[in-house]
């Protein structure tokens, strides 16, 4: 476990529980069906701090018979939880230690309803697109991947989630792998030089697939892109996915063009159709 000053709270920031249980939960659509109730959002933020650790799987269930949904449990009221825990600590009314089972706690939610939404997706196709979603080796909160691989399991993609990148890790899945987009957990500025070696692994092993960084570090600096070599840093889910099927179309685009105007393939084809 990393050293904390405790003179440096403000500057240590990304190291700790607010702004690693956001680093990617902000990920998420606008607009739910349900805002997240007051009262609903109070009791499960009481139930992750519990003693029990089946509070917190018995407020899950109250909410599901509420009729609120699995997705918006994931998408909304675990994130609200989350960033309630992060001010908390900031405020001194919660230990380090409290935040961080409490957020584990909320992570074995998100797991659960993922598996669900893993299972129902079923074996990959050449119709339904992958992305690989990850954080740095040595990351000690991964909440915020976590929600948003669930995020986009349940929207129907199949996702790599990956908890413990390193450079040649990453490196071998894209030389290995096609995969639409590579969203990667950016939750400590401090650790950007870290990131950018996955990005650059990334792009020398993949055939042009985007990369892009999310997470609260994208608060404490507007260089991301250029500090990382990313080709996007967004925390708007939507914006990512859009980028991505852009990249795809754009990549696919020029593969046809290059392929059509080669002689031999173009004759090729052209035999195929006849």
């Amino acid at each position: 476990m990393r050293h904390i000053q405790p003179d440096t709270k403000r500057e240590g920031l990304e190291e700790v529980s607010r702004a690693a249980l956001q680093a990617l939960s902000k990920l998420v659509p606008s607009g739910p069906a349900h805002e997240p109730l007051g009262p609903l959002v109070d009791r499960m933020h009481q139930a992750a701090l519990a003693s029990d650790p089946r509070e917190l799987h018995a407020v899950t269930e109250t909410l599901l018979r509420a009729h609120i949904s699995a997705a918006e449990i994931v998408e909304h009221y675990v994130p609200v939880v989350a960033r309630r825990l992060g001010e908390a600590w900031l405020e001194d009314t919660l230990a380090f230690g409290a935040v961080t089972i409490a957020s584990a706690r909320l992570q074995s939610v998100v797991r659960r309803f993922d598996r669900e939404w893993d299972l129902n997706t079923g074996p990959a196709s050449l119709d339904k697109a992958t992305f690989l979603v990850g954080v740095a080796e040595g990351e000690q909160h991964t909440l915020g991947a976590c929600v948003v691989a669930a995020i986009l399991r349940h929207r129907g993609f199949h996702v790599d989630l990956e908890l413990d990148l390193t450079p040649a890790l990453i490196g071998s899945k894209l030389a290995r792998d096609e995969f639409a987009g590579v969203l990667l957990c950016a939750a400590d500025a401090q650790r950007l030089e870290i990131l950018r070696d996955l990005v650059i692994n990334a792009k020398h092993n993949s055939r042009g697939t985007p990369v892009i960084v999310g997470g609260s570090a994208l608060e404490y600096s507007n260089d991301i892109v250029s500090l990382t070599q990313a080709d996007l840093a967004t925390n708007d889910i939507a914006a990512a996915l859009r980028f991505c099927q852009i990249s795809t179309a754009s990549r696919r685009g020029l593969a046809a063009s290059n392929l059509s105007s080669h002689p031999v393939a173009g004759a090729s084809l052209g035999g195929a159709a006849g």
